[in-house]
């Protein structure tokens, strides 16, 4: 449904951004994730590769 689609998600970094990110990247989707805290959403990018 989402393949090769680029979808942004705020917030990723955590909690329902981070669940968002998670289900959008197992759909196929291609994620970026941005945040207030760039050390979260590092973690999160780190988790999802």
């Amino acid at each position: 449904m989402l393949q090769d689609r680029v979808v942004i998600v705020t917030g990723g970094g955590r909690g329902l951004g981070l669940a968002m990110a998670q289900a959008l990247l197992a759909a196929g989707g291609r994620v970026l994730i941005t945040g207030a805290r760039a050390a979260a959403e590092l973690e999160a990018a780190e988790q999802a590769a």
